[in-house]
């Protein structure tokens, strides 16, 4: 986090955050201003991507300009003085002149006093790679004995942890494309489905995708309990018969069960 005064209006200050908005900060956005000697604050993101904020520049000589450094370069805004607020655009000013005038305020040519030399600090050029898993061996479990889950997928790095249920476990990494966790009996407790992710800390990394894992013996199927809905429907009101439906009474008093259109047995267990 980074605050700053404007140097052309003394009541004027502006906060930027180095950190990707919605994971640590609990109110979103990486940029904001006050115009009140910091009793208020408005978020001025705009339309900048979530990425770290590291560094925010005021121009002295160019009233409501402001430069941020990010992790993916440098961006600017000409109305940092006026109306701004988070609907605002901040175009890419990596290949601007510092000294050049923003095309969205057009100004007669200025004669400057100082040197126009800006420095902003900026992150690595990454890529965003977080892991993908492709399979997970083994894929169920029906007892409670700890396993060794192997996670098989890309972009495994050396801090990247297999999470179950949203929790990491301890976890060796064989190869960029293999990592293996350890899976306690606590974890197979309970009969049910569990999520599997892999998350890779930093800004080039982030949460895989996830696969689901069957915990316990499938549900088993009592063929003497099977029963239709239609088979259910004949036995209950009869074919033919008449039964009384509360909230249904009409002038007749009773609604009329047909013989049922579909078959009265299921694969001989009726």
């Amino acid at each position: 986090m980074m605050v700053v005064g404007d140097p052309n209006d003394v009541a004027t200050g502006y906060v930027v955050y180095s950190g990707f908005s919605g994971l640590a900060n609990s109110v979103p956005g990486h940029v904001f201003s006050t115009s009140d000697y910091g009793a208020n604050w408005t978020d001025i993101s705009g339309d900048l991507p979530n990425v770290p904020v590291n560094d925010i520049a005021i121009d002295p000589d160019l009233p409501g300009t402001v430069y941020i450094g990010t992790d993916i370069g440098v961006f600017m805004t000409s109305n940092g003085g006026g109306e701004l607020d988070a609907n605002d655009e901040w175009p890419s000013a990596n290949h601007r002149p510092f000294d050049q005038t923003p095309s969205a305020q057009p100004d007669p040519p200025r004669c400057y006093s100082r040197p126009r030399c800006l420095g902003l600090a900026t992150g690595r050029r990454e890529r965003h790679t977080p892991a993908w898993i492709t399979s997970i061996a083994p894929k169920k479990a029906e007892s409670t004995a700890p396993l060794k889950l192997v996670v098989t997928g890309t972009n495994f790095d050396t801090g990247t942890t297999v999470w179950w249920n949203g929790e990491a476990r301890p976890t060796t990494r064989v190869s960029s494309t293999e990592i293996r966790a350890d899976i306690r009996s606590s974890d197979l407790s309970a009969a049910g489905r569990a999520t599997v992710a892999a998350f890779t800390p930093g800004a080039s990394g982030g949460m895989s995708n996830a696969l689901n894992f069957s915990v316990g013996p499938a549900p088993a199927v009592d063929p003497a309990r099977i029963s239709s809905a239609a088979a259910a429907d004949r036995r209950c009101a009869g074919a033919g018969k008449s039964r009384r439906y509360p909230g249904y009474e009409s002038g007749a008093g009773a609604v009329e069960a047909q013989a049922p259109p579909l078959p009265n047995t299921l694969g001989g267990a009726l």
